[in-house]
């Protein structure tokens, strides 16, 4: 055994990587293991052979000083606490808001890429609300006043939201109008099916290529009409389309429009309605238009249109 052990000793004592420093360190060690290794009748072969193997793993990796070990503790404390400050600073810098909003001014127009791709060109005097987490999981949106959707096809279901009804699509374009008490919707491509549920019943209908649906508020949507798509939607292509349309109405469209103020000299002119298309280019030849579709004069006075 004690050769063996000598043998041992000699191995580690050549051994290359160990410092100088490290060699008399080893030495001792060995000297102390091969000490307490020596039988006083028969060797304990096994038990002399542990004891070394102690020896060397402690000259090797000696054990940090007890009093180190609590600063060692606070130092990766402190470090997984600033590291998690550094995430949450991360992800609030980064993060995008569950809910954002497009608003339009009189006589303004906007274009929105949402992240699914989808397009909205958002008409005057509307506002647009975005959800990036909707609950259904689901693509949803919310709007007031005007919007041409252009949305992208992606196997999730688009939602378009109003104070009257949802809009359910997959992959379409449509042109949505939500203004004062009533709602419409005109499809140009694809199908959407427009969700009214009233008194428990479910009055939903579904709308193709062509076809639009009028709903006033707190009412049922009336049965799907048939349309031009010509120049439709109209307020992209510089037109005004109007179909059963009360000139109160259509009046507080074309001064929103063009930024204008217009007045009816009576109120019981506000329930009168027009169907036809006019010439959007701008306020006078609008209004013009207007007054020869409704039968109606027109007069500038205090930098307001009148209608007479």
């Amino acid at each position: 055994m004690r050769r063996f052990i000598n043998r041992l000793m000699l191995l580690v004592v050549k051994d290359r990587r160990a410092s100088s420093a490290e060699k008399e360190r080893q030495d001792k060690i060995m000297g102390e293991a091969i000490a307490r290794t020596r039988p006083s009748a028969s060797p304990d072969t096994s038990g002399q052979w542990l004891v070394l193997q102690r020896s060397l793993a402690e000259s090797r990796y000696p054990r940090p000083h007890p009093a180190i070990r609590p600063i060692l503790r606070l130092s990766i404390g402190v470090a997984l606490i600033a590291l998690c400050f550094v995430g949450l600073y991360w992800n609030l810098m980064h993060r995008q808001p569950e809910v954002e909003s497009y608003v339009t001014g009189r006589g303004q127009q906007t274009h929105i890429a949402l992240p699914d791709s989808s397009e909205v060109i958002l008409n005057h005097t509307s506002e647009l609300t975005v959800e990036h987490r909707s609950p259904n999981g689901g693509r949803g949106v919310g709007l007031r006043g005007e919007a041409l959707f252009r949305v992208r096809r992606n196997g999730t279901p688009f939602i378009v939201t109003t104070d009257i009804a949802t809009i359910h699509v997959v992959g379409t374009e449509f042109n949505v109008r939500a203004r004062g008490e009533a709602l419409e919707v005109g499809v140009v491509t694809g199908t959407v099916r427009l969700n009214i549920v009233k008194n428990g019943i479910d009055s939903s209908v579904t709308l193709t290529r062509g076809q639009m649906a009028l709903c006033a508020k707190h009412d049922f949507p009336a049965p799907p009409s048939a349309f031009s798509l010509r120049d439709y939607p109209g307020w992209l292509h510089g037109k005004f389309l109007f179909h059963k349309t009360p000139l109160l109405s259509a009046c507080k469209e074309i001064g929103d429009r063009f930024n204008v103020d217009i007045r009816l000299s009576d109120p019981r002119l506000s329930n009168e309605t027009i169907t036809g298309i006019l010439d959007g280019r701008n306020a006078e030849s609008t209004l013009a238009a207007l007054c020869g579709l409704a039968v109606k004069n027109l007069k500038y006075e205090n930098q307001v249109y009148i209608l007479y």
